[in-house]
């Protein structure tokens, strides 16, 4: 799976302010499909430094065994990770159908996003590395790394 984030000129600005909750573009990528709009657009702009962080911590709970849901702040739409099997899990919003992958590649696509928004955060206005939000996601980062690590015995490369 693929997170992929819409870090826009509006989203920079938001963040050089101070604005932690500024909202960005994000959409799923599950083997090629695309699960919320076109391969053109972002449709959900939300608080995207809360929902990526609430991603990973549904990743975590996916990982232990447990099945997830990610509400957004600002919109309707939820993200369901849903255990499929022993190393798959099904991915989908609210308006498509369920697309199964495997955890590796969930666990590797949230990772990648995660660590890809959180250190553009900090680079853009390096005051918000103490806020709490990027605290959590750089814990669920470590967290998810060393629950990759003891279930598939290798390191997660990002």
């Amino acid at each position: 799976m693929n997170v992929e984030l819409d870090l826009n000129e509006n989203f920079r600005d938001a963040i050089e302010d101070g604005e932690i909750a500024a909202g960005a573009g994000i959409r799923y990528v599950v083997d090629d499909t695309y699960l919320d709009g076109s391969p053109t657009a972002y449709p959900i702009d939300d608080a995207v430094v809360y929902t990526v962080r609430r991603i990973c911590e549904a990743t975590i709970d996916v990982m232990e065994g447990s099945d997830a849901d990610v509400h957004y702040l600002y919109s309707d739409h939820i993200l369901h990770l849903n255990q499929a099997g022993a190393s798959t899990v099904s991915v989908w919003t609210s308006g498509s159908n369920p697309v199964e992958t495997d955890l590796k590649r969930l666990v590797h696509g949230v990772v990648v996003a995660a660590e890809r928004l959180a250190d553009y955060v900090v680079d853009v206005n390096p005051v918000l590395s103490n806020n709490s939000e990027i605290q959590n996601i750089r814990s669920a980062i470590t967290r998810l790394n060393v629950m990759y690590q003891d279930e598939f015995g290798e390191v997660l490369r990002t």
